[in-house]
């Protein structure tokens, strides 16, 4: 269909969102991200934690948005009453990703207590010169942040091996040549790539984890996980955007 659907307004929202997560690391290589930690004023250390802090939820919005534009736009294709099973499948996936998305954000919020310690914290206890006492009346508490990281990286393959599967067995069931199911499969099948990106980020968690050097600890998570969001939303743009694709290549390469 041609008419503008609710898909289409949830991957505008979340292509918006990665430009924002782009620009939020941007300014933060600009400021001291990916550069030991004792190069950095203690300015540049504050103002990256913030920015990385901002980041975290700006991920979890973009990517729980990717994800329900994809669904949303399966619910779309497959409309008949013969898929209303499949259709109840996609609202329920729908459901847990925006709980878990919550609940994840919730977290990210309420890691440190007062809230700004987050970014407060390791200002005050690594960087050289600061004086132990200012730390000490700094304040606050942080949680383990290791259960929030893999708790996150899980439900973000989980979730998206979901989404590639799911329509498999609907395009395998409809009447149409060979070939072109296996383009429609394929073109459903990229989110395979943001799999690979979840793995990437994956692998950066552990250093996360263990950021006794910030600047340098979190800039690889920090890359991969704008990697995944941006991959995420060119994904569950493609396959509403196949006529645009083959034109293009059309046009390109000739027929």
């Amino acid at each position: 269909s041609s008419d503008i659907g609710a898909d289409d307004w949830v991957a505008l929202a979340a292509a918006l969102g990665s430009t924002i997560g782009c620009l939020l690391i941007l300014i933060s290589a600009n400021q001291a991200l990916g550069r030991h930690t004792s190069y950095a004023t203690p300015a540049q250390v504050e103002s990256v934690l913030l920015l990385i802090w901002l980041d975290q939820i700006n991920y979890l919005i973009v990517m729980a948005l990717a994800k329900t534009s994809t669904l949303l736009l399966y619910t779309r294709i497959f409309h008949g009453e013969q898929q209303r099973r499949f259709r109840l499948v996609c609202w329920f996936t729908m459901a847990v990703v925006g709980l878990t998305s919550v609940l994840l954000m919730i977290f990210s919020v309420i890691m440190c207590r007062p809230v700004e310690y987050f970014w407060t914290r390791v200002h005050l206890l690594v960087v050289p010169g600061i004086d132990e006492t200012a730390a000490a009346a700094a304040g606050g508490k942080c949680k383990d942040n290791r259960p929030y990281l893999y708790a996150n990286t899980v439900i973000s393959i989980v979730t998206d091996m979901v989404i590639v599967v799911l329509p498999i067995r609907q395009i395998v069931g409809l009447q149409m040549a060979r070939k072109k199911k296996v383009t429609v499969c394929a073109l459903f099948g990229l989110g395979m790539i943001v799999i690979v990106c979840s793995i990437m980020r994956a692998t950066k968690v552990e250093d996360a984890a263990n950021a006794t050097d910030p600047m340098v600890n979190l800039s690889g998570l920090c890359v991969w996980s704008l990697v995944e969001s941006a991959v995420s939303v060119i994904c569950c743009c493609v396959p509403a955007s196949h006529r645009l694709i083959r034109d293009f290549f059309v046009d390109l390469f000739g027929r």
